[in-house]
Order: C-alpha cells, then structure tokens, then sequence
C-alpha cells in the first residue's frame, strides 16, 4: 500500500509518514548536489544572468526555473540530495541528508527496470509548501524508517 498520513491536514510544520516507491524522470533539476565540477558554477551564472533580466522577457520555462531554484534556495534544500517518491495521491520530491540519501543511492533505474523490481519506503519528515504549478510537492525528509526492493514495476518517465 503506498499512503500518506495525514495529508490532508498537513502544515509545513507538521512530522508526517508518507510511504511510496522510488521514482525516476530522466531529466531534471532537483538541487546543485553531486554536480560535475564547473556545472554548478555554470547553472549559477545562468540563475545569475536570468535575475537580471525583466521578468517580462522571460519564458515561462525560465521563469520557473528561477522560481523553483530560489524556493530551494530560501528553503536551505539547493544543495542537499533528493530523489522523486511516487503515492497513490501524488508524486513528492525529497530532499534529505547524504546520511539518508545513501540509503537510496544503490538503487538504479536500469537495474530495477531489468529485474522487474521496485523499491517501497517509508519516511518521516516535514511537507514543504509550495505554490508552483509545475512543480511536485516537496518534502524534507527526517529519516528513512524503511526501504525495501520488491517484485513489481518500477515508475519513471523522461
């Protein structure tokens, strides 16, 4: 069973259990962690350049693009690892500690997808909230209470 609880009266402040499964989109920004050396420096130029331009000559892809890297900036999550966790009510980004993240970090798409696993896990954290459209809803993670590779198919998209 993949749950929530108790979502629907969540606050940013609340400790909350959400379980899922491990999820995989192939390209996207999740936070400056584990980027090749220049590449960040790179992307900040980019951010850099972008703030000083009128929002009006933006495109909606880069305006949320800034929008999402400056709420993971005024969050203190830009630079800590993360992962995508899919629900039956919603998919989450994560973000968490290398401690937890390392946890996670041996499972690979590929891998699951040839052996016809997934992997289930249950966290404990705090809802982030966000009014970006585009974007999951973000959850800090505390700890992973369990994490487990089971039969079944594993999610994920381009």
């Amino acid at each position: 069973m993949i749950s929530c609880q108790p979502e629907q009266k969540a606050r940013a402040s609340d400790t909350m259990t959400i379980e899922g499964e491990l999820s995989f989109k192939l390209i996207e920004f999740g936070s400056y962690y584990a980027l090749a050396d220049g590449l960040g420096d790179q992307v900040f130029d980019l951010v850099d350049s972008l703030e000083t331009l009128p929002a009006s000559t933006l495109s909606e892809d880069e305006q949320g693009f800034l929008s999402i890297v400056n709420l993971l900036k005024d969050k203190g999550l830009l630079f800590l690892p993360s992962f995508n966790l899919a629900t039956n009510q919603r998919d989450y980004r994560v973000y968490l500690d290398t401690s937890e993240y390392n946890k996670v970090r041996p499972f690979k798409r590929e891998e699951l997808v040839k052996e016809n696993q997934k992997v289930k896990i249950r966290l404990k954290g705090q809802l982030i909230p966000t009014s970006l459209e585009k974007t999951p809803p973000l959850f800090r993670c505390s700890e992973i209470l369990s994490i487990e590779k089971v039969p079944g198919k594993t999610h994920w998209r381009k």
